[in-house]
C-alpha cells in the first residue's frame, strides 16, 4: 500500500530455525532483507549460525513481490551500509539470533552492563 512503512530487515539466525517460517511473519512487500552471518561464540563450537546465503534463498521462496535481498558477509559491513543510508526512508530493523545482538553490541561498541563486577 502506499504510504506503507517498508522496513529494512538485518537478519541472522542459528543453524537450524525454520528461517522461511520466521521471515514469512516478519516480511511484507516492499522491505528489505539484508542477511549477515554472526561470529562463532566462543567455546560453543554446537552452535553456528545460518549462511547469509541461504537466509536469501529462503526469502526469495516466499516468493513477495519487491522483496529486495542482499547478502552480507560480516554485520560490520551492513552497519557501514546503514550509516550511509541513514536517510533513505526505512525502518531498520536487527533480528534473530541472540547472538547476532551480542555482535551489534561489539560492532557498535555498545556495553549495556556496568563493566564494574560489583553491581
Amino acid at each position: 500500500a502506499q504510504g506503507a512503512l517498508q522496513v529494512r530487515w538485518v537478519v541472522g539466525f542459528s543453524r537450524g530455525k525454520d528461517v522461511a517460517a520466521l521471515l514469512a511473519r516478519l516480511v511484507q512487500a516492499g522491505d528489505v532483507v539484508w542477511a549477515v552471518p554472526f561470529a562463532q561464540p566462543q567455546e560453543m563450537p554446537w552452535i553456528s549460525c545460518e549462511q547469509p546465503e541461504a537466509i536469501a534463498e529462503a526469502v526469495q521462496k516466499l516468493g513477495m513481490d519487491g522483496v529486495a535481498v542482499e547478502v552480507f558477509g560480516a554485520l560490520g559491513e551492513a552497519v557501514d551500509r546503514l550509516a550511509g543510508d541513514q536517510l533513505d526512508g526505512y525502518l531498520n530493523v536487527i533480528c534473530g539470533s541472540l547472538y547476532l545482538v551480542s555482535d551489534v553490541y561489539r560492532v557498535l561498541q555498545v556495553e549495556p552492563f556496568p563493566a564494574d563486577p560489583e553491581l
